[in-house]
């Protein structure tokens, strides 16, 4: 059930950024005067550059406005949550409930070091290497428990407790929080790292949509909030892949400017704005790899290509849309979100396709660029 829960949380979150992005766009598009604007159009528009920077900044700011108001909820309804001041402690499956310690117990001593914070407790926990004294305060009375450690841990977190804020606090908290998540992911990034020690991000999707299903209620929102900060610099690549490959459209084929609404202009767009992002996918596997050696060029190599790959996502819907039943459009993104190689393998899949579709409207085809059909002559 946790992971069905996870599941339906994760492609939920999914749908709802790109909701934002292309809601956004929209909205924005109408105010300034272009609402035609189109994701991965192969028509050039001919509005002033600054409408369609208007347009693209709206929907890659979309997220970040949706991760703010995640936080804001959050704080509104369940306020903050801090540490009890105390070695009070919340017990989870592990060496510590083996030996009988239960939620709220106050640790005061581990072997002959007496603790009286979290933090120190953690620090001695850490240095046992064999069975040891635990003594607990529980309900006025102190309790001798024998606790083997396993690498360094007993099974124990925190106890903490929430307390209300006030609105501007609310207001502040929801403003700065996502950028502290962006910052927090860089440098645990470049550090090859995880945040804060949480698994989630490591583990992909199938551990996120275990977090998810797991967490607790008052904690969903915080989750789907980092959550949320955590994939906008990659929506915002998207954002910036799109404009990119817009422009190798237009230098490659300059016959769309004639005729941008032929669906065989649209169909080459697709086709060749997927087939970069694959290519971007195929570079990312040893790029992942030198970066685990520690090859410092390919962190800054990765930085590059990762937008392309995420990039694969909306296009596999755009695309598949052009091509394939709508259904099978669905069935395929979401297996596409839940399992991360299927992004490798599907797009080979769409663009055979899509240079069939390509073929049945004249164009001779090439991988970079398809030959358009000869233009008619006008008849006498």
């Amino acid at each position: 059930m946790a992971v069905a829960a996870g599941v339906l949380g994760y492609v939920g979150l999914f749908l709802l950024l790109v909701g934002s992005m292309t809601l956004a766009a929209r909205g924005v598009g109408r105010l300034v005067g272009v609402p035609g604007f189109r994701w991965f159009s192969a028509q050039r528009h001919a509005a002033e550059w600054w409408r369609l920077a208007a347009i693209r900044v709206a929907a890659a700011a979309a997220p970040w406005c949706l991760s703010a108001a995640l936080f804001g909820a959050q704080y509104a309804f369940h306020g903050e949550t801090a540490p009890r001041v105390g070695g009070y402690v919340t017990v989870m499956p592990g060496p510590a409930q083996d030996a009988g310690m239960v939620d709220g117990d106050r640790v005061v001593r581990i072997g002959d070091r007496p603790v009286s914070t979290w933090d120190e407790l953690r620090a001695v926990v850490g240095q046992q290497t064999g069975p040891v004294e635990v003594e607990v305060e529980r309900g006025g009375e102190r309790r001798i428990l024998n606790v083997t450690p396993r690498q360094g841990r007993i099974g124990v977190t925190a106890q903490s407790f929430n307390h209300a804020l006030g609105a501007a606090e609310v207001l502040r908290r929801a403003v700065v929080t996502p950028g502290l998540v962006v910052k927090s992911t860089w440098q645990a990034f470049t550090a090859r790292a995880t945040l804060a020690d949480d698994q989630s991000e490591r583990g992909g999707p199938v551990r996120i949509m275990r977090a998810i299903g797991s967490s607790e209620r008052s904690s969903i929102l915080l989750f789907l909030a980092s959550l949320c900060a955590y994939l906008w610099p990659m929506l915002v690549g998207v954002a910036l892949f799109e404009l990119a490959t817009g422009a190798v459209f237009h230098a490659t084929y300059p016959e769309a400017a004639t005729n941008p609404r032929q669906r065989g202009f649209r169909l080459a767009r697709l086709h060749q704005a997927l087939l970069l992002a694959w290519a971007a996918y195929l570079a990312a596997i040893p790029l992942f790899v030198l970066n685990a050696l520690g090859v410092p060029i390919a962190l800054l190599l990765t930085v590059w290509v990762t937008p392309a790959v995420v990039s694969a996502f909306p296009l596999i819907a755009f695309a598949g849309s052009e091509v394939w039943p709508r259904p099978l459009v669905l069935i395929c993104l979401l297996a596409a979100i839940v399992v991360p190689c299927v992004v490798f393998v599907l797009p080979l899949a769409l663009l055979r396709s899509l240079q069939l579709a390509l073929k049945a409207e004249g164009f001779r085809f090439g991988w970079l660029r398809s030959e358009p059909p000869a233009p008619r002559e006008a008849a006498l």
